[in-house]
């Protein structure tokens, strides 16, 4: 029978070579039936397998193969294919290097062992064999565009789009490789380029689905909310079962204040993963930005209070949760995943400077709390000691306080429309000192920036009430009733300790407008509660109370803010369902900063929220003499308004439990001379109280940078520091 074999072999090339892949693959399992260890009819019978997608088949083949000839370099190179194709990277790898020692390099080979390491997540592996490929053919477009990739995971953004730009060059037809420039644009903050990036890749191949998934994500980060939100919709329809299309969708959403219907794309991505990272706590969140407390809000709430395989991003649980341990768990774990420390910079040489330069970071040197707080820290900072650098990062606007805060610093830089790390270049060209990060986690900001190592001293103020878990923010700026001794286990930054924490500015004005209580729907007799905080710090427990306190003071009111329609039913329809007429809750409508000021002389004792406390909100009541009733809790934001109290010396508005804080709140509105004494003390306090002197706390707070710079100049590690 042996003498068959030639025969059948020579039939078997030519229904090869003719394309008639089932006939061949009859002839040589004859061969093999015949003599199973026929090597060219092994190879040729794994090349067949190979074509018709059998890689499993084929493998087994070729390695019988294989045993018989460990040194045949057609073999080994067609095996080592047959892994790569089957996504068996490591094998494929070992085989094609087995290849290399034998037949030496050639592109095809390197560029395969490349992509493996990419796909085995090994990047500077894969770099190292992209670049064998470019130094034989330096206009190897796949060589340059899979050598992007690699940068980009390991965050080398710069040299990733210089890569995948020589390889457009190259090939500038190729859309994926405009897409994957997109995504590096993205990632680089350069939104206008992205959008051109994403555009040309869907005009080369209008059915590519991640060049359209890229177009919404650039046009999320332009704030073209409406643009971006089509554009995901058309997404969800194409690729329905693809969990990230409907997160993507549901932030868009949220972004947009279409919270109902960012709730249900975050509803159905967790029906395909329920487990998907930060994906119930944003649920959680949106819930509470609703104020819907359904079974669902009770089931995420319980969750939330375990935070286990990253339930929720910090921010949410702040106002969840008073657990200031799990507030570092979830900072540290977030920090961790999303802005790792990043040395691509270097470390920093600098000369020292003839002043301390201090650079403030923020989104929110506009209308915002965060400035309407610190807008004459900046005014009246010590030139002699300091200059004051302001990087801005947010929505172009021109308003008031904008405009105020652009003359308020010795430098006002616009930097929104750079990346993160030219914005720590940028602070480091200017040898910035002290970096100030008012953001942390909230909305626009940009942790990134600090990562890189903007300054030698990173500090974290104001705007984000806890830690942010991360190696390089060196300081917390706090005081002892925040954060009282021993609670510096739960923060990863040293805390400094300050006579007072929040600073103010004396400058905010009060108009003259005189608001009736009629014409609010108010009744002029009553006695009028407020809290005129965002509606995602309200739980049902502390509503509960607010009513529970309604119900005691006959007829009083309670004066809210809602920021959305759906929050202002639900809270209405929570206070019926207790038993309350709804009527005694009042919605109020948003104001100019000084007509909403004016508007608390109707108002009697602000009631805060807990565990995420009111702050610019609460330091706004006291300057307008309205008392504030605080329940102190034991997480960073859950003392902040205890801090203000206690700066303001009404520590008896501080309460420890529900009961009690409920009891005062009767007590102060039943009791006429009881609450008149206290509206007395705050009216005596506020002229000489720490709480508004704006230029003592500077100084303190100068004080406390210059602590920063001396253990920094002489070498020394960050350390706790109390002024």
């Amino acid at each position: 029978m042996n003498h068959l074999i030639p025969q059948l072999g020579r039939e078997s090339m030519m229904y090869l070579q003719n394309g008639n892949l089932l006939e061949a693959e009859n002839l040589l399992s004859r061969i093999l039936e015949i003599n199973p260890h026929e090597i060219n009819a092994l190879k040729l019978y794994g090349f067949v397998l190979t074509q018709k997608n059998d890689l499993s088949g084929a493998i087994n083949v070729l390695k019988k193969a294989f045993k018989l000839n460990p040194q045949d370099p057609e073999l080994i190179f067609n095996l080592a294919k047959a892994h790569f194709d089957s996504k068996e990277f490591q094998q494929s790898i070992a085989l094609y290097e087995k290849f290399i020692s034998l037949a030496g390099n050639q592109v095809e080979v390197l560029l395969d062992i490349g992509t493996a390491y990419s796909a085995l997540d090994r990047p500077k592996e894969a770099i190292i064999f992209f670049d064998k490929v470019i130094a034989i053919d330096p206009k190897n477009f796949a060589a340059f565009s899979n050598k992007a990739g690699a940068l980009t995971k390991l965050k080398h953004y710069e040299a990733a789009l210089e890569s995948i730009e020589h390889a457009i060059r190259i090939n500038p037809t190729d859309a994926i490789s405009w897409n994957n420039k997109c995504d590096i644009l993205i990632k680089t903050q350069h939104f206008d380029d992205a959008l051109v990036a994403a555009k040309k890749s869907i005009e080369l191949h209008p059915s590519l689905i991640e060049a359209y998934v890229n177009l919404g994500n650039t046009l999320t980060s332009l704030k073209q909310y409406d643009e971006a939100i089509k554009i995901y919709r058309e997404v969800v329809k194409l690729e329905p079962n693809n969990i990230q299309n409907w997160i993507h969708l549901g932030g868009v959403l949220a972004d947009a204040k279409q919270y109902q219907e960012a709730l249900d794309a975050y509803n159905h991505a967790s029906i395909l993963q329920s487990d998907h990272k930060y994906l119930q706590g944003n649920r959680l969140h949106l819930l509470a930005l609703m104020c819907e407390w359904n079974s669902t809000y009770v089931e995420l709430t319980k969750a939330a209070q375990k935070n286990k395989n990253y339930f929720s991003t910090p921010f949410p649980l702040l106002s969840r949760v008073d657990d200031p341990a799990m507030h570092l768990e979830a900072s540290t774990k977030y920090a961790n995943d999303h802005y790792p420390i990043n040395t691509s910079l270097g470390p920093i040489k600098r000369q020292r400077n003839a002043k301390i330069r201090l650079g403030y970071f923020s989104a929110d040197f506009r209308n915002h709390p965060v400035a309407l707080l610190s807008a004459e820290l900046y005014e009246l900072h010590n030139r002699d000691e300091f200059e004051i650098f302001g990087f801005y990062f947010g929505s172009n606007c021109n308003d008031e306080l904008h405009q105020r805060l652009s003359k308020a610093f010795d430098r006002f830089i616009d930097v929104a429309k750079l990346s993160d790390v030219d914005i720590a270049r940028r602070s480091r060209e200017l040898q910035i000192d002290i970096a100030i990060d008012l953001g942390g986690y909230t909305q626009d900001s940009r942790s990134r920036i600090f990562s890189y190592r903007a300054a030698p001293i990173q500090v974290s103020y104001l705007g984000y009430l806890g830690t942010v878990g991360s190696e390089y923010i060196d300081y917390l700026i706090s005081d002892y009733v925040i954060t009282p001794p021993g609670s510096d286990i739960y923060y990863s930054e040293k805390l400094v300790h300050l006579p007072s924490y929040q600073v103010n500015d004396r400058k905010r004005t009060i108009s003259n407008v005189q608001f009736a209580k009629g014409k609010l729907g108010i009744p002029e007799e009553s006695f009028v509660f407020c809290c005129l905080n965002n509606n995602y710090k309200f739980t049902p427990e502390i509503f509960s109370s607010w009513v529970n306190i309604l119900k005691k003071v006959d007829g009083s009111v309670l004066l809210l803010f809602a920021e959305n329609q759906i929050a202002a039913s639900n809270l209405l329809s929570f206070a019926t369902h207790s038993g309350l007429d709804a009527k005694r809750i009042i919605f109020a409508v948003k104001l100019s900063y000084a007509d909403y000021l004016a508007r608390y002389r109707i108002t009697d004792l602000f009631l805060d929220s807990s565990p995420y406390n009111a702050g610019t909100t609460a330091s706004d009541a006291l300057w307008c003499g309205v008392p504030v009733l605080t329940l102190q809790g034991k997480s960073f934001a859950s003392r902040v308004a205890s801090s203000l109290l206690t700066a303001i010396d009404l520590t008896e508005l501080i309460t420890h439990s529900v009961e009690e804080y409920e009891t005062k709140a009767i007590q102060l509105a039943l009791t006429k001379g009881m609450f008149l004494e206290i509206k007395g003390k705050l009216a005596r306090n506020k002229p000489h109280c720490q709480l508004f002197n704006s230029p003592l706390f500077t100084k303190n707070l100068e004080k406390a940078y210059q602590c920063m710079y001396s253990h920094y100049s002489l070498g020394q590690a960050p350390k706790a520091i109390s002024i």
